[in-house]
């Protein structure tokens, strides 16, 4: 484990097909099981609980990554046909244990009397709080009192030497487990993709237009407002977004509502029904229509966080403005383009996001960088709200060195109680 602080000698390949097994049934039921892991749950109480994570206690610990045979046998990953040579096996190998020591992340939570036990993120182990019938028991001594060792002795150092148990993890923990960020415009330097994607068709005056959109979008910027809507013109608003971004050049004609057929959710509550020329009928589908799960703003269909919507928002004037939304990397330019189209229409709106979105493609926006075991989505409550990252990455296995070192890293620490 860890540089002289825990003598455990098991490579992090064995320790992985015991945690397997362990992950497949986690609910335990064995006396034995449960008495090791209430000692694992004492020990872990000298930890204090993260206020700002629901609770949790967490640690960290490494493992070597042994030898070759330790992952396993050649002739075993031939024989299944998941490797051809030796060459693969060996990259197989360094892919799954790119580095010498092997990092996990323990965690330990409670609720309503039950125990959750994790290891990066997965959950491991559960103590239900009522008894459990379970009909494949696994046995887990040997994991149980492997990780018994580890957690013990990580407390016992946390406990006698905070500072120093930090000070280890700050100096040796993989930038692939920690957090960090990295100034857009210096990861373009690594990645110029990166800056096309964003940026692409986009030009000085194309730039003025979105910091004068940004302006329009503050909450107390008040919009001239729209006095009568119908959903022929909501189409036609989506119509010139749809045409900012080329997606009609080979079918010009197509009417407004079929553009907006062809490349919103699909599930629009019975909009498309509507007279697209009533303002009655729209009104009354707007105030009155019955909520069935459906998506009519989500104009640019897409998964959870990378569609594009546009909303219609009522006000207390009894006019009506629009909300345009898309801050997903993947489709920032797609929005940046609706949104200047709809501005040099005149149309009223704000750019939900705005100034992150200006920042985003000025490369003067930070991108968050997380570790590996957490899904770059939904990241924000990582980060200080005043850095204003809405756009996040793993470290990943390309350009890492130079990302290491562009990226500032965020201070990794575990307070014990006081």
């Amino acid at each position: 484990m860890m540089n002289n602080t825990v003598k455990v000698s098991t490579p992090a390949p064995y320790f992985d097909r015991l945690l397997q097994v362990a992950k497949a049934q986690p609910i335990v039921v064995k006396d034995c099981d449960k008495k090791i892991l209430m000692s694992i749950y004492q020990a872990m109480t000298v930890i204090e609980a993260d206020k700002e994570n629901d609770d949790y206690r967490h640690l960290w610990f490494n493992l070597d990554r042994g030898k070759i045979k330790d992952f396993g046998s050649y002739r075993e990953y031939k024989k299944a046909e998941e490797v051809s040579d030796r060459e693969q096996f060996e990259e197989l190998w360094t892919y799954y244990y790119p580095e010498n020591k092997h990092w996990y992340h323990f965690q330990i939570n409670e609720y309503n009397g039950n125990i959750y036990f994790y290891l990066d993120k997965d959950l491991a182990f559960h103590l239900p709080s009522e008894p459990q019938t379970v009909y494949d028991e696994t046995d887990n001594s040997e994991l149980l009192l492997l990780l018994n060792q580890i957690i013990s002795e990580c407390c016992e150092w946390i406990a006698r030497d905070d500072a120093s148990y930090n000070q280890f993890l700050n100096d040796n923990l993989a930038y692939s487990r920690r957090k960090g960020n990295i100034l857009r415009s210096k990861y373009w330097k690594i990645n110029p993709y990166n800056k096309t994607m964003i940026c692409k068709g986009l030009n000085k005056n194309d730039i003025e237009t979105l910091s004068k959109i940004v302006a329009q979008s503050k909450d107390d910027f008040h919009l001239q407002e729209i006095q009568k809507m119908t959903s022929g013109k909501f189409f036609h608003y989506c119509r010139l977004g749809y045409d900012a971004n080329g997606y009609f050049k080979k079918h010009p004609d197509i009417s407004d509502k079929d553009a907006y057929q062809a490349f919103s959710d699909g599930r629009d509550e019975g909009m498309k029904e509507l007279d697209v020329d009533s303002i009655e009928e729209f009104k009354e589908w707007y105030f009155n229509r019955t909520r069935g799960g459906g998506h009519p703003w989500e104009v640019c269909r897409g998964g959870n966080s990378t569609h594009i919507s546009l909303y219609i928002q009522h006000t207390d004037s009894h006019g009506w403005w629009l909300r345009l939304d898309g801050s997903s990397v993947g489709r920032v330019n797609e929005t940046v383009k609706f949104a200047i189209a709809l501005y040099n229409n005149n149309i009223p709106f704000k750019l939900h996001h705005a100034e992150e979105i200006y920042r985003m493609v000025t490369g003067t926006d930070y991108i968050g960088i997380v570790p590996k075991e957490i899904f770059p989505r939904y990241c924000h409550t990582l980060f200080p709200p005043e850095a204003h990252i809405i756009d996040f990455m793993n470290l990943g296995w390309e350009d890492t060195e130079e990302i290491v070192a562009a990226a500032e890293w965020y201070p990794v620490e575990i307070k014990k109680m006081k």
